[in-house]
């Protein structure tokens, strides 16, 4: 007995050791396959986070060196553009035509009873007093158009430095050496500057680089670098971006490569150890099946949960099992270091699914075969869904019933859901608690009695016939409605 105790105990836990094993592999080849791209040197440069920095790079050079040059020669006017200096234009001159009417109207009145009293003077007086504040308002008014826009055209100063700013910061991350085919003009950031892109090419900043992308015709390499491409067409530039793998300061493409190849060595990892764990959980498969181990540890447990569970309600558990894992995601935190406790949760979940997906299997597999085909069609019969499928027919027959404990479910319901919301939003208006508190009382006056009087009925049919009225045991008795009512209200 103590040995059959002791191989029993020995098969479980070399079973449940199988399981980790498998689960982990399963870990590894779920987030080998999600991130299997990365197996490529090149993915990076590829990537969104590579693309997106590269076409930052060249809207900035672009602007700098072709949209706003020679910015520091330009007017305020060419600084903010034709288009706002228009509406500032007219804005100012709308303005200034409503303090001129108003000055007109305030000085109307003195003139003309100069005028229809023949006084020179006090007509000289008036005029000039209202042309000296006309020319007064004018010039307040060129003032304010003046200083809104020298205010405009700091702001563009400002956006101009933060451009230089950008540039700069990028300085030590991206070297550049563009041309102008049109002007002949020479953009770069190299130093010593070279004296043309082949001299660029013997430095060791660019044979060392990370990437060396010419533009504007992009290997297949950077294919995904069209529009960046495109631009510097468009602008008749052509030239080299040198991406160094030694920048000096913050490089923001030093630290995605970085980031990129340790996921990569990750993965190449996670092969070895997938296959480690997939070969040993296969061996232990068959110690165990040599043993006359395996799965079927406690067979009394297995006909037990046979016994008691229906196969489709087995079934339904068998694919949530499958499922939520699935839901949550195979995710690469369980490999993250150091190990943490929520990730020994996870892989324990993890390997019970596992495992009892694999018993359920077993057990479909078997009932799936010829010789049990009649075992599935009577367990099937005998399922949750027959069942609940035998017992709606029934109920069908008594309709009145039927909808009686329908409607008495349905208040149930509504009531549960009014008294969450209650609970669970206490800012709710005033409104909302008085429906739901009247509603309950309702509930309580109307439903509740029904169902106790349900119960009253119920039990007693169960207690049998010695509970029953005497008239209703005699021969020949037929129902009358007060005995209904008296016996069986619901029904």
């Amino acid at each position: 007995m103590d040995i059959r105790l002791r191989n029993k105990r020995s098969a479980l836990i070399l079973t449940v050791i199988m399981l980790y094993l498998w689960t982990v592999a399963l870990y590894a080849a779920a987030d080998i396959f999600q991130h299997k791209k990365y197996f490529n040197r090149d993915e990076y440069f590829r990537s969104s986070a590579f693309v997106n920095e590269i076409e930052l790079f060249s809207k900035l050079f672009l602007s700098y060196y072709i949209d706003d040059k020679p910015y520091m020669e330009k007017t305020p006017q060419e600084k903010i553009g034709s288009q706002r200096y228009n509406e500032l234009k007219s804005k100012s001159e709308q303005s200034w035509k409503e303090k001129e009417s108003s000055l007109n109207q305030s000085y109307a009145d003195k003139i003309d009873a100069a005028v229809r009293a023949a006084d020179t003077n006090a007509l000289a007086r008036w005029t000039e007093e209202r042309d000296k504040s006309m020319a007064q308002a004018r010039k307040q008014n060129e003032e304010s158009f003046e200083a809104s826009l020298q205010k405009l055209a700091a702001v563009k100063d400002e956006e101009y430095r933060e451009l230089q700013r950008s540039l700069d910061i990028r300085r030590s991350s991206i070297l550049y050496y563009v041309r102008n085919a049109k002007t002949g003009e020479v953009y770069t950031n190299v130093s010593p500057v070279p004296a043309n892109e082949e001299a660029l090419q013997q430095t060791d900043a660019y044979r060392n680089a990370l990437a060396q992308i010419e533009l504007p015709a992009a290997s297949a390499k950077f294919r995904a670098l069209q529009f960046v491409s495109q631009s510097f067409g468009r602008s008749q530039l052509e030239g080299v971006l040198v991406i160094p793998s030694d920048a000096k300061g913050i490089s923001r493409f030093q630290a995605d490569y970085t980031y990129f190849l340790s996921i990569r060595e990750r993965l190449w990892k996670e092969v070895v150890l997938g296959a480690v764990c997939l070969a040993a959980g296969i061996g232990l498969y068959a110690v165990l099946r040599r043993r006359d181990g395996g799965f079927d540890l406690y067979p009394e447990a297995r006909v037990w949960v046979k016994r008691k569970v229906p196969v489709d309600i087995r079934a339904a558990i068998c694919f949530f099992a499958v499922f939520l894992p699935l839901l949550n995601g195979l995710s690469d935190s369980l490999f993250y270091m150091p190990v943490r406790a929520d990730q020994a949760v996870q892989l324990t979940l993890s390997a019970a699914a596992l495992g009892l997906v694999l018993v359920q299997l077993g057990g479909a597999f078997r009932l799936l075969q010829a010789r049990h085909r009649e075992v599935l069609r009577t367990e099937w019969e005998q399922g949750f869904c027959s069942t609940l499928i035998r017992m709606g027919r029934e109920s069908w027959q008594h309709k009145s019933l039927l909808f009686k404990l329908l409607c008495l479910l349905a208040l149930t319901v509504v009531l549960g859901l009014l008294l969450g919301l209650m609970l669970e939003d206490s800012g709710q208006p005033n409104e909302f608690v008085v429906v739901t508190l009247l509603y309950a009382v309702i509930y309580m006056l109307v439903v509740v009695p029904f169902l106790l009087q349900f119960i009253v009925a119920l039990n007693r049919i169960m207690k049998g016939p010695s509970n029953w009225p005497l008239e209703i045991l005699r021969p020949g008795y037929r129902p009358r409605a007060a005995d209904s009512c008296r016996c069986w209200p619901i029904i």
